[in-house]
C-alpha cells in the first residue's frame, strides 16, 4: 500500500518537472550561452545523481525494485519537495548499474 501511495505521489511530482538544462558544450559556451535546453521525452523523468550528473530515465524503470528503493532513500534523505528533476543519493556508477539491471 506504501507503495502505490509513493507511485502516486511520485506521478503527481512528475507533472511538474522541468526541461533539463545539460551543461553547455565549448560551442555553446564560446557563443556566449551557458546552458543549452533539453527537453525531457514523454514516458521518461529526470534524476541527479551523485556529482549533478543527469539522467533521464525511462518510466518502465519504476518496476525495477532496485530503482523503487532508490526512490525511497531519495524520499527519506530528500523528501518530496524536490522541484524539476529527482536526486537520488548514489554515484552515477551505481545509478547505471541499477539502470542497465534486466527487470
Amino acid at each position: 500500500m506504501k507503495l502505490k501511495r509513493f507511485i502516486v505521489k511520485l506521478r503527481r511530482c512528475m507533472q511538474f518537472i522541468q526541461p533539463v538544462n545539460p551543461i553547455a558544450s565549448d560551442d555553446d559556451r564560446d557563443e556566449g550561452s551557458s546552458r543549452a535546453s533539453v527537453m525531457v521525452p514523454e514516458g521518461h523523468f529526470t534524476v541527479i545523481a551523485g556529482n549533478g550528473e543527469r539522467f533521464v530515465v525511462e518510466l518502465r524503470h519504476l518496476r525495477n525494485p532496485a530503482v523503487l528503493k532508490l526512490l525511497k532513500e531519495a524520499e527519506e534523505e530528500y523528501g518530496f519537495q524536490q522541484e524539476g528533476a529527482l536526486s537520488v543519493p548514489c554515484t552515477p556508477l551505481q545509478l547505471q548499474t541499477i539502470l542497465s539491471q534486466n527487470m
